[in-house]
């Protein structure tokens, strides 16, 4: 007759399984699940020649966020073609200084022009 199967060893066995593969999400992923990241939009009307999905966002030289998708968008009516880039950044690679506005994409109603 077979030997009947320990069940400890079982047991070591599927937690050591799930042990890996929850290291493996961290270290594949390079921790990408567990970061917060903002989300944007940005339309280009001319090439975005060389634009590709992971490509770095830099602004002024630093690297923010990557890009997560490129579509081609064309208005059939007017014959216009626009290229929204779905960008995603980082906020911890970002530090502002002052008053922050309550949503990002919005201009305060109040400026320092006076108006």
């Amino acid at each position: 007759m077979s030997k009947q199967a320990n069940k400890t060893v079982i047991g070591i066995f599927v937690v050591g399984a799930i042990a890996l593969v929850v290291i493996a999400i961290v270290v594949l992923g390079s921790g990408k699940f567990f970061k917060k990241t903002l989300k944007a939009v940005c339309y280009f009307e001319g090439s975005v020649g060389g634009l590709n999905i992971g490509a770095p966002v830099v602004f002024r030289g630093v690297r923010i966020g990557s890009v997560t998708d490129v579509i081609l968008r064309g208005d059939s009516t007017k014959l216009i073609f626009t290229i929204p880039v779905y960008i995603e950044i980082e906020p911890d690679r970002l530090e502002i200084i002052g008053a922050r506005p309550r949503q990002l994409g919005r201009i305060s109603k109040h400026s320092s022009t006076g108006g």
